[in-house]
């Protein structure tokens, strides 16, 4: 994620960990974090989720609270991090469902048909299409039949003012996390593409900022053997 919930180099994100949330709201205001929270009504009938940088927190926390009886494993690379995600988690059974995995995203390895929900909120925007193009058939397998993939991320509006708007705001995040973090994209890919690359159907979506950013609930109908890893 561009908007640094996401792991490229754990030891560099581990250092805006402290100011990451408040920099997010000077930048944004709550936008983002109105975007991660517009995923929660598609949450509901899960049982078992994996998410991938999931950052400060935030999102597991009102996760676990709206819906106590998920269970919840969390791939985060940077362990300052984890420990403000953990810090957030209310006490007592609920919390205790949520399982803190610190990796690198695209090299952990994952159970075949192990969850029936996968969140990624501003990550994909972390990586070049060639990254996700071997990485996002890797997850869609973990998924079991009928299961969902749900993205919050930024995206680029078609015209007007928004659209240049988003340009810009994306050139100085790029700049940004390229020099603070050594983050390798330079520009949003074409995850959608790849999305459906791998069998992924957009059921849903909510967008907030004039379009810059979307909620989006992505569902893989069956499995597609052509597209497991060898």
């Amino acid at each position: 994620m561009l908007w640094a919930d996401q792991p490229v180099a754990g030891s560099a994100f581990d250092k805006l960990a402290r100011p990451y949330r408040w920099l997010e709201y000077l930048a944004f205001g709550r936008a983002l974090e109105g975007c991660r929270l517009d995923l929660l009504p598609w949450l509901g009938g899960a049982r078992r989720i994996l998410t991938f940088g999931e950052g400060d927190g935030r999102l597991v926390a009102a996760l676990v609270r709206r819906w106590p009886g998920v269970r919840v494993d969390c791939v985060e690379g940077s362990a300052a991090m984890i420990e403000q995600a953990r810090a957030r988690l209310p006490q007592g059974e609920a919390g205790a469902r949520v399982n803190f995995i610190q990796a690198d995203a695209l090299g952990h390895e994952l159970p075949v048909a192990g969850y029936d929900t996968v969140v990624t909120c501003f990550f994909l925007d972390c990586f070049p299409r060639e990254d996700l193009a071997g990485w996002m058939p890797r997850v869609a397998v973990a998924l079991r039949p009928g299961g969902q993939w749900l993205v919050a991320e930024f995206r680029q509006p078609a015209g007007g003012w928004a659209a240049w708007r988003a340009r810009v705001w994306l050139r100085a995040m790029y700049f940004f996390f390229r020099h603070a973090t050594a983050l390798r994209a330079r520009e949003l890919p074409d995850w959608e593409a790849e999305m459906a690359v791998q069998g992924g159907q957009c059921a849903a979506w909510a967008d907030r900022n004039a379009g810059f950013m979307r909620a989006s609930q992505w569902i893989f109908p069956q499995k597609n053997s052509q597209n497991s890893p060898k």
